[in-house]
C-alpha cells in the first residue's frame, strides 16, 4: 500500500525545518481567517485613494478550450502513452480543458493597496490529474471531471519592502516549476516528465511573494500540501509550505533565475498510517534558468532534484528549452530532457479515471509501471500559429508537434506490461492541439 500510494502526481518534497511544527496547521487556518482583517483595513484606505476607474471595472470573464489528439507509433494494446498523464490516451480526441475564469488582477507596482481575485472552473479529461480532495471526487467515474482550480483572494500591500507585498489566499496553483497547467503558457500540449511527475500542481493555503527590490523577489508560503485542502480534504495532519527566490532584470534585462523549495509530508494516514504520513517528507528542489539571447530568441533550463522518505526514493531531472518568434503569428519551440527515476517510484500511470484522487488519498488504485528503475529521455519540436481572428475571439493557437522517448538504459519501459514483459526502448508521439480564447 505505502509502495502505490506515493508512486505518482507528486504531492512534493519538504525541508526539515516544518516536520516538528505541528502548530503550524492551527496557525494556517488562523491566517486564513485573519486575511478578512487585512482585507478590511485596507480598504478603507483604497476606497479613499482617487481612482481613475472603479475596481470593478477591471474584473475580467474569459474563457479558455483546449483538445487535441497525441498519435503514438507504438500502438501500445492499452492505449495508454506511458511517461504522460495529461496527455495519456493514444490515439484519439481529447477534451482537456473547458475553463471558466472570473478574476480581477492586482497591481503589483501600486504604492498603495490593491486587491483582486481568482475564480477558476475547469471541465475535461486533464482533472483527473488536478483534483482537490474533497470536492467533486466522486461526481463522476468518468474521464471528464470538473474541478474549482482557483478559489483565492490577491491582496497587494505596501509593507516592509520597496515594491512591497503581494498576497494569494485560498486554492491557488503553485508556482514552482517552468511549464503550467494552463496550456496557452506552456510551449508544447504534452509535457516534460519533470511537469509530469516532479512538481506540485496546486495547494490551499497563503502565498507571499515580497518585492524586496526590482532585482529580488523572496517566496513564502504554508498550505495543507499538494491537491489537499482541510479536514476530510486533507491526507494527513501537517502542513507543508514553499520558499524561495526570484532575480529579476539580471545581465541588463536578459537572465532571471526562479528557484524554489516545496515543504512537507504528502503521504495518506489512510494508507500509511499516522505516524508514517505526518513524519515522512517529501523534498523538492526546482530551478528555472531564462536567458534572453535576442528580442525573440529565449533559451531556458530547468533543474529539477525530489527525494521521498516513505520509500528512500530520489530522482534528478535537467530539461532545456529553445523558444524562437518569427512574427506575431509563428513561434518554434524545442524541448530535450533526461530525467532519472532512480528507484522506479515516481513515474507511472493510472488504470482507471479516478485513480489520481484515489492515490492521493491512500486508497487502492491499478498502476502502469516500468519493468524497474530508468533515465528517460526526450525530444520535442513544434510549432505555434496564432492567426488573427475576429472578436468575440480573443485567441487561437494551434500547436503540431513531434515527440520521441528513449529509455536511455535500456529498462524497456514503453509498451510494458503484464501481456508483454518485453517492453520498447523508445516511443514516438505525433501530437497537436487548439486552444481556442473568448
Amino acid at each position: 500500500m505505502q509502495q502505490h500510494m506515493a508512486r505518482h502526481l507528486q504531492w512534493r518534497n519538504a525541508t526539515r525545518f516544518l516536520k516538528e511544527t505541528s502548530f503550524m496547521r492551527h496557525a494556517l487556518a488562523s491566517i486564513l481567517l485573519a486575511s478578512a482583517s487585512i482585507l478590511a483595513s485596507g480598504a478603507a484606505q483604497t476606497a479613499q485613494a482617487a481612482q481613475a476607474a472603479k475596481w470593478t471595472d477591471s474584473i475580467k470573464l474569459d474563457a479558455q478550450l483546449d483538445g487535441g489528439f497525441v498519435i503514438n507509433g507504438n500502438t501500445p494494446d492499452n492505449g495508454v502513452n506511458f511517461g504522460q498523464l495529461f496527455t495519456d490516451r493514444s490515439n484519439q480526441a481529447t477534451l482537456n480543458q473547458a475553463a471558466l475564469t472570473l478574476h480581477r488582477d492586482i497591481d503589483s507596482t501600486s504604492k498603495g493597496y490593491d486587491f483582486g481575485f481568482n475564480l477558476q472552473l475547469i471541465y475535461g479529461s486533464d482533472v483527473r490529474y488536478l483534483p482537490f480532495l474533497g470536492e467533486f471526487n466522486k461526481m463522476t467515474s468518468d474521464r471528464y471531471k470538473l474541478v474549482p482550480l482557483q478559489a483565492n483572494v490577491a491582496v497587494h500591500t505596501p509593507w516592509l519592502f520597496e515594491g512591497g507585498i503581494d498576497w494569494k489566499i485560498g486554492q491557488y496553483i503553485s508556482p514552482v516549476g517552468f511549464e503550467t497547467i494552463d496550456p496557452a503558457t506552456t510551449p508544447f500540449y504534452t509535457h516534460s516528465y519533470t511537469f509530469n511527475f516532479a512538481v506540485p500542481f496546486q495547494h490551499t493555503g497563503f502565498l507571499s511573494v515580497s518585492h524586496v527590490s526590482p532585482m529580488v523577489d523572496v517566496y513564502f508560503g504554508v498550505n495543507t500540501g499538494n491537491f489537499t485542502t482541510f479536514a476530510g480534504g486533507d491526507n494527513n495532519s501537517r502542513p507543508s509550505g514553499v520558499f524561495g527566490f526570484q532575480f529579476n532584470n539580471l545581465m541588463n534585462g536578459k537572465l532571471s533565475v526562479l528557484a524554489l523549495t516545496n515543504i512537507g509530508p504528502e503521504g495518506a494516514s489512510l494508507a500509511l498510517g499516522p505516524d508514517v504520513a505526518n513524519s515522512s517528507l517529501r523534498f523538492f528542489d526546482d530551478i528555472v534558468i531564462g536567458y534572453k539571447a535576442t528580442e525573440k530568441t529565449t533559451l531556458t533550463l530547468e533543474l529539477n532534484y525530489m527525494r521521498d522518505e516513505v520509500m528512500n526514493a530520489e530522482s534528478f531531472s535537467t530539461v532545456g528549452y529553445f523558444s524562437h518568434v518569427f512574427n506575431d503569428h509563428w513561434t518554434f519551440n524545442a524541448r530535450a530532457e533526461v530525467f532519472r527515476d532512480m528507484d522506479n517510484f515516481f513515474i507511472a500511470g493510472f488504470k482507471e479515471a479516478n485513480g489520481g484522487w484515489k492515490s492521493i488519498k491512500g486508497l487502492s488504485t491499478p498502476l502502469i509501471t516500468a519493468p524497474g528503475p530508468g533515465t528517460y529521455g526526450d525530444l520535442t519540436l513544434g510549432v505555434t500559429w496564432k492567426p488573427s481572428l475576429p472578436k468575440p475571439i480573443a485567441g487561437l493557437m494551434l500547436r503540431p508537434e513531434v515527440r520521441y522517448d528513449r529509455s536511455l538504459n535500456g529498462a524497456g519501459s514503453f509498451v510494458y506490461s503484464d501481456t508483454n514483459p518485453v517492453g520498447h526502448n523508445g516511443q514516438f508521439l505525433f501530437a497537436a492541439d487548439a486552444i481556442l480564447q473568448f
